[in-house]
């Protein structure tokens, strides 16, 4: 057995593939109360390939690009060793978590209750029409629902990406800074908590729009499915009467049913017919070919129809 030839460059290797670098030209955080939000899907993506915002989450401030949001994962796993060997024989990862770290430049109260932990739906105005929150000595624990929403483009196409996280709550507040050449600045910390309508996944990693489809068409992205191979169309030889049907099967080479998405073609139409759906037509006593077509592979079967 040969070995493959080396590529020409080490880059090759490296799988340097430069439209796949995602940058971030804008970025919100948008929370809402879990409890208020009755429906909340992880999945943002509207029919148009934009984004679908739940109703209910907003938009917390205006996040510095200076500054930035930071995203941490953190995960927690112990070290299994074997008598005798001097380093783990494995490592079992038992939990994950991630936080996002931001900063909020507007006082409004959705940025005021998650800087204070609090509930303040109940507030109202004064006489004056000023706000006067009042800050816990233990404040509560209120659980988000967080989308984080970030957008590039690509051939002036937009691009989104960011991540829906099903359950969050205020893990840390950082000093509000009071600065004569900055904004009043509230600085949160949100990490995800257990969700018991969803206790395997914290929520998922999404990226999506018009650019990514067509930077999907100029690159691998990795997770196009690979190219098929061959199809096998089933029954291999049907019979049937005139008048009768029988509906034809697609299956590529790794098993999944490609029966939609294939094309259809009788070599005699008038001893039976085939429809774009696949299924056959009995017409008039005899034999023909029918072929079946996917992602340029095909395959072919002989019907005999009866009187």
């Amino acid at each position: 057995m040969t070995s493959p030839a080396l590529p020409a460059s080490i880059k090759a290797f490296k799988g340097a593939k430069k439209s796949l670098q995602i940058a971030p030209l804008d970025m919100a955080v948008l929370v809402g109360r879990a409890d208020q939000i009755a429906a909340f899907t992880r999945n943002i993506e509207g029919p148009d390939n934009r984004p679908l915002i739940p109703t209910g989450l907003d938009g917390v401030g205006y996040i510095t690009k200076d500054q930035g949001i930071n995203i941490k994962f953190d995960i927690s796993s112990n070290n299994i060793e074997s008598a005798g060997e001097g380093l783990p024989t494995r490592i079992i990862i038992d939990k994950q978590s991630l936080s996002v770290d931001f900063e909020m430049r507007q006082t409004g109260r959705r940025a005021l209750e998650l800087q204070f932990s609090a509930d303040y739906s109940g507030v109202t105005p004064s006489a004056n029409g000023g706000i006067h929150a009042p800050i816990a000595t233990v404040p509560d624990n209120q659980d988000y629902r967080a989308v984080l929403l970030g957008k590039d483009s690509y051939q002036a196409k937009p691009i989104y990406f960011g991540y829906s996280l099903n359950m969050v709550q205020v893990s840390n507040i950082d000093n509000q800074k009071w600065d004569q050449k900055n904004t009043l600045i509230w600085h949160s910390t949100l990490t995800t908590v257990a969700d018991d309508d969803e206790l395997d996944y914290l929520g998922e990693f999404f990226i999506f729009g018009e650019g990514f489809t067509a930077l999907s068409a100029d690159t691998d992205t990795g997770f196009a499915p690979p190219a098929t191979q061959w199809i096998t169309l089933a029954p291999p030889a049907p019979q049937i009467g005139v008048g009768d049907t029988v509906q034809l099967v697609v299956r590529d080479d790794r098993g999944t049913d490609r029966t939609a998405a294939a094309t259809y073609l009788s070599d005699t139409p008038d001893t039976a017919t085939v429809d774009t759906t696949g299924q056959v037509t009995g017409v008039a006593e005899g034999t023909t070919e029918i072929t079946a077509t996917v992602d340029g592979q095909s395959d072919t079967v002989t019907v005999t129809v009866s009187p």
